[in-house]
Parts: C-alpha cells; structure tokens; sequence
C-alpha cells in the first residue's frame, strides 16, 4: 500500500494533475471532507502522541526495543509526508 500511495504522490505531482479544477489532489479524493487540513493535523497530532507513548512504554519496559524501533522508523517515513 505504500508504495502504491508514493507512487500516486509522485504522479500527481509530476504531472500537474489538480483533480477537479481549482481543487488540489487531496480535495478531489475526499470530496465529503469539511476541514481536510484540519482533520489531517488533528491526525498527525494523534499520531505523535501515540509515537511518544512508545517511546516512553519502552523506557518502562512494557514494549520490546525491536517495537519502538519500529514505531520510530515509520514516524521518520511519515515526516516527509505531512
């Protein structure tokens, strides 16, 4: 899944393609959405604090070293994406 996501950023964007006229990729995907960038930073936000639990339920000992190490790759991969 996302490498078929990267690969749509990366066409999109090569391309020139707006989806619907005057609106922007995103708001032609999810044409339902009231507040899309609003709703993405509350996600976002979300994500981070989910990332920082991790962090701190591996200092405790609750999680392995391996999880963490996971979560924290997948926070750098989605960094470049926001």
């Amino acid at each position: 899944m996302k490498e078929t996501l990267d690969a749509k950023q990366v066409s999109s964007a090569s391309n020139g393609d707006t989806g619907i006229e005057g609106k922007g990729v995103e708001e032609s995907w999810f044409t339902k959405a009231q507040d899309l960038k609003g709703d993405l930073q509350k996600a976002w936000n979300l994500w981070d604090s989910v990332v920082q639990g991790v962090k701190k339920a591996v200092e405790l000992g609750l999680v392995s070293k391996a999880v963490g190490e996971e979560w924290e790759a997948c926070q750098e991969w989605s960094k470049a994406r926001r």
